[in-house]
C-alpha cells in the first residue's frame, strides 16, 4: 500500500493506492504413497486418493494439493502436517473427485490425512508421503498466468442440485398432502 500526500493551493490530500502483489513460482507435480496400520486402509486410501499430486512454491511458500475419487463416500476432511492440524482449502470440486490444497514447510513433510467414510459409518486416517523423485518437471508461473488460468469445478456439482431439487420436490409434496387433509 502507498500513500500520496498532494497539495493544491495550501489543501492537502491523502490518496492510498494499492499496489498488486506479484506472485512468482512454480508448479509441478510429484507421484506420492499411502500407509495405514492395515492392508486393507492401505488398499481402500490407494483406491481413493489419486497417485499423482500438484506441487506449487509460490513466494516462497510451498502447496500440495491433493486429489480424492469417491467424494460422495466422504466428509469432514481434516490435513495433519508433522503432527499439527493445517487449514486447507477446496480447489476444485466435480462429480465424484474433490481436490484439497495445503500448505508444507518442505516437500519431505510428514501428511496425514483423516476423513469420515460414510458407509462405514467412521473416521479413519492414514499417511501420505510425497516421492520427491518423482517430480515433473517444474513451470514457471506468475500472477498473469493466475489470472489466465480457467476457474474449474464447483461447490454444487448437477447431481447435487439435482438431489436438492428432487428433496424440495417431495417436501412440497409432503407439506401440500398435510395441508389438505
Amino acid at each position: 500500500m502507498v500513500y500520496l500526500v498532494t497539495t493544491n493551493n495550501g489543501v492537502s490530500s491523502e490518496t492510498t493506492i494499492e499496489e498488486e502483489t506479484v506472485v512468482a513460482g512454480k508448479v509441478s507435480t510429484m507421484k506420492n504413497t499411502v500407509d495405514h496400520e492395515s492392508e486393507t486402509g492401505k488398499t481402500m486410501a490407494r483406491t481413493y486418493l489419486n497417485e499423482v499430486s500438484k506441487v506449487e512454491e509460490i513466494n516462497g511458500q510451498k502447496y500440495v494439493t491433493l486429489t480424492f475419487t469417491g467424494s460422495e463416500f466422504m466428509k469432514d476432511h481434516a490435513i495433519y502436517v508433522n503432527g499439527s492440524k493445517v487449514s486447507h482449502t477446496v480447489t476444485a470440486k466435480s462429480g465424484d473427485s474433490i481436490s484439497l490444497r495445503f500448505k508444507v514447510s518442505d516437500f519431505s513433510d510428514t501428511m496425514k490425512v483423516q476423513m469420515y467414510v460414510i458407509p462405514m459409518g467412521r473416521n479413519i486416517e492414514f499417511t501420505v508421503k510425497l516421492l520427491q523423485d518423482t517430480v515433473g518437471e517444474w513451470k514457471e508461473i506468475t500472477s498473469s498466468d493466475l489470472e489466465t488460468l480457467p476457474q474449474t469445478g464447483s461447490v454444487i456439482d448437477g447431481t447435487m442440485a439435482v438431489g436438492v431439487g428432487s428433496s424440495l420436490m417431495a417436501l412440497g409434496a409432503l407439506l401440500n398432502r398435510r395441508k389438505r387433509k
